[in-house]
C-alpha cells in the first residue's frame, strides 16, 4: 500500500484491549522496556507520548481536528526554556542542528521530541502525514481521538499492538485508566533508593522539584513571577543546585501511594507488576512474561534471545552513599516499600522485588 493510500484510508477507533500502557515512577526502567519493545516487529512502541503532550491533566469535553492537532504539534514551553538554555536530556531524540526543521527557537512539536524519532528514521515525514490525517478526524472527545491515531499508526506502521510508556505516569493512572477503560496496565517497580538516586541526577526530574520548591516558596505569585522564578532556576544551573536527596526518595513515595489503589482496582488480569531487578538479573524469562501478558502472540524465542542480550545488571549505588545520608534515603522510601508490600499481598501479585528485602 502507498503512503498516499495510509493517508487517504478512513480511520477506525482503535479497541483499546489491544492498547497496553507501561507505568512507573520514572527512573524505574520504563525506558529500557519501551526501547525493547520497539525492537519487535508487531509492536506499535510510543515513548513519552502523554508525557510529552499532557503531564498528569488530560483536557476534557470535545475537540475538533484543528483543536487536536495544535495540542499534538505545539511545543511545549518548558521543553523549550531547556533548550534554549542549552539542556537536554538523553530521552530527547528529535536531531538538532544548523539545518534542522525546528530548533530551539522555534520550538520542537510535542510528538517529534520523543515519540516520532522512537518509531522511525523519517519521523518528520511521518509527522506531516499524521498532520494530514488528522484534519479529517471528526470532532470527539479526546480519548476518541487519540484511539483513531493510535489505530491509525499501528495500521501504518503494521504493527499488531499499541504500546505507551511515559515518564512518570504512574502519577497520572487514573485518567489513564479513565480514558482508556479497557486497557492493560504494566507496571514496573524499582528499589526505590535507585529511582530516588537516578532522578537527583536527572535534568527533568531536578527541575520538576525545584519549580516545587519555589512554587511553595511563593503560593501567591502571579503568572509573572512564576515565569521570573522559573527564569531564576534555569540562570542558577539546574544540575547545580543541592537537592538533598531524600526528596527525591518522598517524591519516589508519594507516587507509589498515590498512584497503587488504582492499580489494585483494577482485574487482575489486566496488571502486570514486574520488578527492574529481576528483568535485569533474568531477561528472557521476564521478556517472554511481559509478551505474553501484552498479546500471547508476540512470544518469539529468537526475539526474546536477542533482545534479552541488550540487558544488562546494574550494581546498587545507593549503598556507596555516605551513612547519614543513606538513612534519610530510607526514611524517605520507607512509605513506598510499605505500599508495594501491601500492593502485592492484597492483590496477589508477583513481585520479587530483592531490593526491599535488603
Amino acid at each position: 500500500m502507498t503512503q498516499a493510500s495510509f493517508i487517504s484510508q478512513p480511520v477506525a477507533p482503535l479497541d483499546t484491549r489491544h492498547l497496553t500502557f507501561v507505568v512507573g515512577t520514572g527512573r524505574c526502567g520504563s525506558t529500557m522496556i519501551s526501547q525493547l519493545l520497539s525492537k519487535h516487529p508487531a509492536v506499535l512502541s510510543l515513548s513519552e507520548f502523554f508525557t510529552m503532550l499532557h503531564g498528569p491533566k488530560f483536557q476534557q469535553g470535545i475537540m475538533d481536528a484543528a483543536q487536536f492537532w495544535a495540542l499534538l504539534s505545539a511545543p511545549k514551553p518548558r521543553t523549550t526554556q531547556l533548550l534554549r538554555h542549552g539542556m537536554t536530556t538523553p530521552e530527547f531524540l528529535y536531531p538538532l542542528s544548523d539545518t534542522s526543521r525546528f530548533n530551539a527557537e522555534t520550538g520542537i512539536p510535542a510528538i517529534l521530541l520523543v515519540t516520532l524519532p522512537h518509531l522511525t528514521d523519517e519521523h518528520e515525514a511521518l509527522y506531516d502525514e499524521i498532520q494530514h490525517v488528522v484534519s479529517k478526524f471528526p470532532a470527539a472527545r479526546i480519548e476518541q481521538h487519540y484511539a483513531r491515531l493510535f489505530a491509525w499508526l499501528r495500521q501504518r506502521l503494521e504493527r499488531r499492538v499499541c504500546v505507551e510508556r511515559s515518564g512518570f505516569s504512574l502519577s497520572f493512572i487514573s485518567e489513564l485508566i479513565r480514558l482508556f477503560p479497557r486497557a492493560r496496565f504494566v507496571h514496573i517497580v524499582r528499589d526505590g533508593r535507585e529511582c530516588a538516586l537516578s532522578m537527583s541526577r536527572h535534568l527533568a526530574f531536578r527541575l520538576a522539584v525545584l519549580l516545587e520548591l519555589a512554587s511553595e516558596a511563593q503560593p501567591e505569585g502571579s503568572s509573572s513571577e512564576v515565569q521570573q522564578l522559573e527564569e531564576q532556576i534555569f540562570e542558577q544551573a539546574i544540575l547545580k543546585q543541592e537537592i538533598p536527596l531524600e526528596v527525591f526518595g518522598q517524591r519516589w513515595s508519594e507516587t507509589i501511594v498515590q498512584g497503587l489503589p488504582h492499580l489494585a482496582a483494577l482485574p487482575k488480569e489486566r496488571v502486570l507488576t514486574i520488578s527492574y531487578e529481576r528483568l535485569t538479573a533474568q531477561p528472557q524469562l521476564i521478556l517472554r512474561h511481559l509478551l505474553t501478558f501484552i498479546d500471547p502472540g508476540l512470544v518469539d524465542e529468537t526475539w526474546i534471545r536477542s533482545t534479552a542480550a541488550l540487558v544488562h545488571e546494574k550494581p546498587l549505588a545507593w549503598k556507596d552513599l555516605p551513612a547519614g545520608e543513606r538513612e534519610a534515603l530510607e526514611v524517605a522510601c520507607q512509605p513506598g516499600f510499605s505500599a508495594l508490600k501491601d500492593f502485592a499481598k492484597d492483590t496477589a501479585q508477583s513481585i520479587y522485588y530483592r531490593a526491599s528485602q535488603a
